[in-house]
């Protein structure tokens, strides 16, 4: 078992200089990692229990309080304090994922895939691509790996769990590739919410496999390619099913109560691969041209949908972000995910710092 997570002290509080850049734009938060802007990891963040609500993100509005989870008011330092820890925990709550890369996130990613399928099975009535998807014979290899997985914690054996690694990594890789051709489909013909999220799981439960096995650069390796693939379908969904080639229409009334500003300036940064935050608007503002009239704040189902898969994909991108950071650090440490969940049961639950253990680095506390 690791006996200190090498390079980081644990803190009870976010020292100064941590919360001063995170407040000024100098470090990001990304799930469960802050960086600097040369991408140096300044502190882990690490919870490992499982919220009820990181598994009712799935394709559903996220409220108005939880849309803006990238802005940060500074109304006092204790307030400072809980803003920085809100944008992990809100962020990973939108995200649908947990922010610690541990063996326990095989029960995370079980209970992520049973939530995902009673939500499948009530949307495929009216929607073909969907039932598609649930028709796919591998469907049922894919329950049977993640539930063995799910064990795995339980078995003492080495040799057993080694095993039983080997067989749900070769499962999930395998299942992994076909849903990559699902998402790259240009066709259309699967719904892109759902199989999102098969691949995913996939992606996360092949790589914390890798990870388990002792494979560390091969399952950061892996996640890279993934999430660069992941990144780019994300970008096309929300280019093309949410901004449009009219992305001035969030600024009228008719979605006013379904979009706020922050939304669309999160989604624009998103697609364009830049923080230019509030001059987003200001160039729909010159986009517009003559009086518009709504007459009617209601949309579409589908249109409310799709708005809520967009939030959590940005949402999504960052706490993958944190998991390639994480996967990185344990490869420098050269520590096995289940050493690290170890280490994390055995710390105190009163050094949490708002429900996550906090780490610094030595060289910025």
């Amino acid at each position: 078992m690791i006996s200190e997570l090498a390079g980081f002290t644990l803190s009870r509080t976010i020292p100064d200089s941590v919360l001063s850049g995170v407040l000024s734009g100098a470090y990001k938060v990304f799930g469960g990692v802050v960086r600097d802007n040369s991408g140096r990891i300044v502190a882990h963040l690490i919870n490992t229990d499982l919220p009820s609500n990181a598994l009712s993100a799935f394709a559903s509005p996220v409220s108005a309080v939880l849309s803006g989870v990238n802005t940060i008011q500074l109304h006092s330092l204790k307030n400072a304090v809980n803003e920085v820890m809100a944008i992990s925990q809100t962020t990973m709550a939108i995200s649908g994922l947990s922010l610690a890369v541990s063996a326990s996130s095989f029960f995370v990613l079980n209970a992520k895939l049973n939530r995902i399928d009673e939500q499948l099975q009530t949307m495929a009535k009216e929607v073909k691509s969907i039932k598609a998807i649930l028709e796919v014979q591998e469907r049922s290899r894919l329950i049977t790996a993640l539930k063995t997985l799910r064990e795995l914690p339980q078995i003492t054996d080495k040799e057993a769990r080694r095993q039983m690694l080997i067989n749900s990594r070769q499962t999930l890789g395998e299942l992994h590739e076909q849903y990559k051709i699902m998402l790259l489909d240009e066709n259309e013909q699967f719904d892109y919410a759902s199989v999102e999220e098969y691949f995913t799981i996939t992606a996360l439960g092949n790589a914390m496999c890798s990870a388990e096995l002792g494979l560390l650069k091969h399952a950061r390796e892996d996640l890279i390619e993934s999430y660069e693939l992941w990144h780019q379908a994300a970008k096309n969904f929300v280019q093309n099913k949410i901004l449009t080639d009219e992305p001035e229409r969030f600024l009228s009334k008719r979605y006013t109560t379904h979009v706020k500003s922050m939304d669309v300036i999160n989604w624009m940064d998103f697609v364009s691969d830049e923080k230019s935050g509030i001059e987003h608007l200001d160039r729909l503002r010159d986009r517009t041209h003559g009086f518009r009239v709504d007459f009617t704040t209601t949309i579409k189902p589908d249109e409310e949908m799709h708005l809520g898969v967009a939030r959590k994909v940005v949402a999504r991108d960052n706490v993958l972000k944190g998991y390639l950071g994480q996967l990185h650090y344990l490869d420098h440490i050269d520590s096995l995910p289940s050493e690290l969940h170890a280490y994390i049961a055995h710390l105190n639950p009163k050094d949490k710092v708002d429900g996550c253990y906090l780490f610094i680095n030595d060289k910025v506390a």
